[in-house]
């Protein structure tokens, strides 16, 4: 049996199926906080689509091949960005040529290199406040709003076999021209997200369920730059996943053990596409990170699974993410409960005794001690995020 197999096994051993019911705080906390606004998905829509204007037009213009296609890739085409503060997102939008099309200055194959400098001199037109830069598998553009976009170029590769049988891969433009596509990606994701999702409603519970991982992993400042990359995460979800229809906070809970044990097993990650490299080795460091603050949050964990009320364990939910979102839904359900119960009572009195539940919930809510494993950081509301 593989290691997550075992790992799912264990999680599943581990979870309470008596777990206090949050599955409509969850959801409500991943619709209200974690899933990116459509406001904000179409503002980076519109960059990009700006973006492929400016590069088929400037490649037009210096009389250079022009793109196949382009496409949307990584956590943005596989719909799993999350929310972040500081709006610093990344985006994946490639470039795709025909090989034919591309031709070095004596007629010959044009080198990878070429490739990714022709398409840098189309984008960086001056306009750009922050030039953009060009990396050894992409091109950077920087923008004000905090985002950047990562166009990769492709070109695409067709063969003929002895029989007149066509066949067409495609190569990225790294150091050399490596056989790779990110759209490989996308379908994977896609074919995880069906076939194991239990239900079909708000984007299936796998993609819910890797952006509410994402979410936590981002969900203390200090852990950004030192955890497992988006990918990686995604790939060791994917493995460890546990499906329960009607229950994202059952699903989310048991899938946390489940990676949390495959981690404690082994620290390495293969990509399920072609090249099928290693995403994180048996030492990697970002792996080891992700895995020590799973160490952290497993009271958290614990917690939740033997929580015996709503109210412990909206708490646990929210020591979790260390936001506050859980427990002021507590005071908020409370408040309703009152205003239910007293719909033919004195105004005053039911305004009164709210007022009083408020007060009382957030007297709680910053008595409760701070995980001892960030002791300094004070939790901001909306998001997850704090100052460290």
């Amino acid at each position: 049996m593989c290691f997550s197999a075992i790992a799912r096994s264990v999680a599943i051993f581990l979870a309470s199926s008596n777990m206090i019911d949050c599955h409509k705080h969850v959801v409500a906390y991943h619709n209200d906080e974690i899933t990116l606004p459509e406001a904000e998905r179409g503002e980076m829509r519109n960059r990009r689509n700006a973006n492929r204007n400016r590069i088929k037009t400037r490649l037009k213009a210096n009389e250079k091949p022009a793109p196949a296609f382009f496409a949307s890739q990584g956590s943005y085409a596989d719909k799993t960005m999350v929310q972040y503060p500081d709006k610093d997102y990344d985006i994946d939008d490639g470039v795709y040529f025909r090989k034919e099309d591309l031709l070095g200055p004596n007629g010959g194959e044009m080198t990878a290199l070429l490739a990714r400098k022709m398409v840098f001199d189309a984008i960086n037109d001056g306009s750009f406040k922050t030039p953009p830069e060009l990396h050894t598998n992409c091109i950077r553009v920087l923008y004000a709003a905090g985002y950047n976009v990562d166009v990769p170029v492709y070109r695409i590769v067709t063969e003929t076999d002895i029989f007149g049988n066509e066949t067409a891969y495609v190569e990225l433009a790294g150091a050399d021209w490596i056989r790779s596509d990110a759209r490989d990606v996308s379908t994977w994701f896609d074919d995880v997200n069906q076939s194991r999702s239990p239900d079909t409603e708000n984007g299936r519970q796998f993609r819910r369920i890797v952006r509410d991982i994402k979410k936590l992993t981002n969900s203390r400042k200090s852990w950004r730059k030192r955890i497992l990359s988006g990918y990686g995460v995604t790939i060791l979800a994917a493995e460890c996943y546990v499906p329960f229809a009607g229950r994202d906070d059952y699903s989310l809970h048991a899938t946390l053990r489940a990676m949390h044990n495959r981690l404690k097993f082994s620290l390495a990650l293969q990509s399920p596409v072609e090249p099928y490299d290693h995403v994180a080795d048996h030492d990697d460091a970002r792996s080891k990170y992700f895995r020590a603050r799973l160490d952290d949050l497993e009271s958290c964990l614990d917690d939740i699974a033997a929580a015996e009320t709503e109210d412990e364990a909206l708490d646990a939910w929210s020591d979790l993410y260390g936001d506050d979102y859980f427990s002021d839904r507590k005071a908020k359900a409370q408040t309703e409960a009152l205003e239910t119960k007293s719909a033919d009572g004195s105004l005053l009195g039911l305004g009164l005794a709210a007022a009083g539940i408020a007060a009382g919930a957030a007297a709680l809510s910053a008595a409760r001690a701070k995980p001892s494993w960030e002791p300094s950081q004070a939790v901001s509301k909306g998001g997850g995020r704090t100052n460290a």
